[in-house]
């Protein structure tokens, strides 16, 4: 069983073309006991097209680094 939870932020638009955002996260994964971890993200969005994120979740099995990068269509 999993369950996330986000809160997120975007600033308006900078020069009419990109918006930076932050964010939160909890997340509890339950397979023989419960795993919390937590973390933030900070992203970029590129004239509504190209998404670059980076996150950071910290558990008691350690933290570690997500990024991410992709085009909406």
């Amino acid at each position: 069983m999993l369950s996330n939870t986000e809160i997120c932020y975007s600033f308006p638009k900078l020069f009419n073309f990109a918006t930076f955002g932050f964010g939160a996260f909890a997340d509890v994964a339950w397979v023989k006991e419960p795993r919390p971890s937590a973390g933030g993200e900070i992203s970029v969005k590129w004239k509504e097209l190209i998404v670059f994120r980076i996150d950071v979740g910290v558990s008691a099995e350690g933290t570690l680094l997500y990024v991410e990068g992709y085009y909406l269509f």
